[in-house]
């Protein structure tokens, strides 16, 4: 049972160790959206797994195809900043605006910078990310 296993992954005794990690991966693959956005978290932050932006886009995706809204706003925030994925302000737009639509105030914020750098680009300039989780490194992991 896929509610179990994600259960004995978020136990207090397993946070942050390798059998929290499996457990995780298991409901993750059995198709549970909150193993899924913890699971990226995990590989976002190192906390139980190596560091890996592609495989935490991943889990942010199959979360965010789900609805899970904080996986769609780390997805969005990837695309923003190309990690783990191919930076592109167009999916960043996508993936924020259905977090916002969700009531997700950071994705709302981000958003607007991101309508901004797309309204630079139309006119033929570069447009750079640079909201406060690309200077400081924050995620936002809940």
């Amino acid at each position: 049972d896929v509610d179990m296993q994600y259960r004995l992954g978020c136990s207090d005794e397993m946070i942050g160790i390798g059998p929290a990690t499996t457990w995780l991966r298991i409901a993750a693959e059995g198709g549970h959206a909150k193993a899924q956005y913890n699971l990226a978290c995990a590989y976002k932050s190192g906390e139980g797994a190596p560091v890996d932006y592609k495989e935490s886009a991943r889990w942010n995706r199959a979360a965010a195809e789900q609805g899970h809204t904080e996986a769609q706003c780390n997805l969005g925030l990837s695309y923003c900043k190309g990690q783990g994925v191919a930076q592109s302000y167009a999916d960043a737009k996508g993936w924020l605006e259905k977090a916002a639509a969700q009531g997700d105030e950071l994705a709302a914020h981000e958003l607007g910078k991101v309508q901004m750098a797309l309204a630079v680009q139309a006119r033929g300039h570069i447009a750079m990310f640079s909201g406060r989780e690309v200077a400081t490194g924050l995620e936002k992991n809940r």
